[in-house]
């Protein structure tokens, strides 16, 4: 019994030591598809209700969203150079509590932004506050691009397949900066409903 727990316990070890050399020696992974590779000397600050700027991934509630946020572009902004700051849902769908459509949700653009003066852009899309359609956190991220020129021809639909074409259409660069927030549907337990 004895060799047999000894037998179970070296392989136990040389597997768990061959997995870390693996691990150690296997070389980085490309990005994933939806995560974006940024510039790092810009940045985004995003704040609700003139409240301190949060911290990427914060949790919020759809209260403190309601009102269209206030953006932020510090950092080394070329001031000749136009941007536009998008805010997206990636898991947004067109009915309740169902998986089958999802879709890209445009929630916010600004466009024709001349370096870090975000008031002096266009709104391309009026801000709609987050609707979570399900009991699941969605992720609602803020992404600053470069403009190729300007932008004035509003979206089709603000549902899209795929955001990434989206921003390939309208010519915007890679992305410069990101932040996000999560929110979700919570239960009000006066009414026994849930809502955002």
């Amino acid at each position: 019994m004895r060799k047999l727990v000894a037998v179970a316990f070296l392989a136990i070890f040389f597997a768990g030591a061959t997995s870390s050399r693996l691990l150690a020696s296997t070389p980085p992974r490309s990005p994933s598809p939806g995560s974006l590779a940024v510039e790092k000397s810009i940045s985004i600050a995003v704040s609700y209700t003139g409240k301190d700027t949060f911290a990427d991934g914060t949790l919020l509630t759809c209260p403190q969203t309601a009102i269209h946020p206030n953006v932020m572009v510090p950092g080394d902004v070329d001031p000749a150079q136009l941007y536009s700051i998008v805010m997206i849902d990636r898991r947004a769908s067109r009915s309740m509590f169902t998986l089958a459509d999802q879709f890209t949700y445009v929630h916010y653009w600004i466009t024709n932004i001349p370096g870090s003066k975000v008031d002096a852009g266009t709104i391309l899309e009026e801000y709609m506050r987050p609707a979570p359609h399900d009991f699941m956190q969605h992720k609602y991220e803020f992404i600053l691009y470069k403009q190729q020129g300007q932008i004035n021809t509003p979206l089709a639909d603000r549902f899209v397949n795929d955001w990434e074409a989206v921003a390939s259409a309208y010519n915007l660069g890679s992305p410069v900066a990101t932040t996000s927030f999560v929110a979700q549907l919570t239960l009000n337990f006066r009414t026994r409903m849930f809502q955002c």
